[in-house]
């Protein structure tokens, strides 16, 4: 059973070893990376200034006043149904 284990833990070790290298990216690559990087940062800042602007429209709009019914008009709507 010792044997077992061992070789189980040893085969699990050199399999471990056994996994390839990534080639290195190059420069370009890296360079295209960051170029996108860029245009991703510059649309998500558009897109949040475009919320801003639209919550701050809501926030500036008036807001519907709310007047409370009276009970002659709450006998009339009660009269209606």
């Amino acid at each position: 059973m010792k044997k077992l284990i061992i070789a189980l833990v040893l085969g699990i070790g050199l399999n471990g070893f056994a996994q390839e290298n990534k080639p290195k990216t190059n420069k370009t690559t890296h360079k295209k990376e960051m170029k996108s990087d860029v245009k991703q940062k510059d649309q998500t800042g558009r897109d949040v200034s475009k919320k801003n602007e639209k919550s701050q429209e809501k926030k500036t709009e008036p807001k519907a006043t709310v007047t409370k019914t009276s009970t002659t008009q709450k006998k009339d709507h009660k009269t209606k149904k």
